[in-house]
């Protein structure tokens, strides 16, 4: 056994071995990666959509209470416009966000949208003079006030998708 042959053949087999076992290593490293980089470009797409649609659905909120509290309500005034800018943000936001949002954030969203639309449309119909019979900037005010669980319960939510709440 002392042929020097054997030896050389024993080393290029562990040689072989080696290199098999490396490259099978590299190719599920290599596999992995791919869909791991799409995982975390999935979740910044998600984690900016929520931001985003965070920021904007608290402007409309807010841009709603105090437009109400100015208790001035004149179609194609600044505020009025100012309030339709906020609006379309709003709705740009929620928009991109359902592309990457899960269902119950966006069943969050829209359990809050009901309570902004009906104010906004409240606002639109005092700006025209056509309120219904029982409405006016104190009822919007109260949609408002009953909206902030569901503005929290969003927030809630999108956080938890992220895992920044548990």
């Amino acid at each position: 056994m002392n042929d020097p042959s054997v030896y050389g053949i024993a080393a290029m087999a562990l040689c072989v071995m080696a290199a098999l076992a490396i490259s099978a290593r590299v190719l599920r490293h290599w596999e992995q990666t791919p869909a791991t980089a799409r995982d975390q470009r999935f979740m910044e797409a998600r984690r900016a959509a929520y931001k985003t649609m965070n920021r904007e659905t608290r402007a409309f909120h807010t841009a709603l209470k105090e437009y109400l509290h100015k208790g001035v309500f004149a179609l194609g005034s600044d505020d009025s416009w100012q309030l339709g800018q906020h609006r379309n943000a709003h709705r740009a936001g929620y928009a991109d966000a359902q592309m990457v949002a899960s269902e119950p954030v966006l069943q969050a969203s829209r359990d809050l949208n009901r309570f902004l639309a009906h104010a906004y449309g409240a606002i639109c119909r005092l700006e025209k003079g056509e309120a219904r019979e029982d409405e006016n900037a104190g009822t919007a005010l109260a949609l408002l006030r009953q909206s902030e669980p569901k503005l929290e319960a969003l927030s809630s939510r999108m956080r938890k998708d992220l895992g920044l709440d548990s």
